[in-house]
């Protein structure tokens, strides 16, 4: 990452050994998305219980790189299953797109 990228984490899990456990895995998947994409400059994650209301975990993860903004959301009972599910389809889709195969908008 060049410049001074923005990020903006949101947790609202109620449980703050939970928040610990998704800034970790943040932290080590700002590193694999660096791998796909050197050029980010923002990164926004958003973890909520679900709207549905049925004991779901919600997580969405929108990076901003190269001029696009790519939004990723993952579901799960786990909060970080559905963190890990978004940021693998986020570096999912750089690594797509790194092949020329790759679609701006993959959610």
């Amino acid at each position: 990452m060049q410049g001074n990228p923005t990020f903006l984490l949101n947790f609202h899990t109620g449980n703050a050994r939970v928040a610990c456990s998704l800034m970790d895995i943040v932290l080590n998947q700002i590193n694999t998305l660096q791998d796909f994409c050197s050029e980010i400059t923002a990164l926004e994650v958003l973890v909520v219980p679900s709207p549905l209301g049925n004991d779901q975990k919600s997580a969405s993860i929108t990076v901003e790189s190269n001029g696009q903004v790519i939004t990723v959301k993952s579901l799960s009972r786990i909060w970080e299953d559905a963190l890990m599910n978004a940021f693998d389809s986020m570096v999912e889709n750089f690594r797509l797109q790194s092949l020329g195969a790759g679609d701006s908008e993959f959610t």
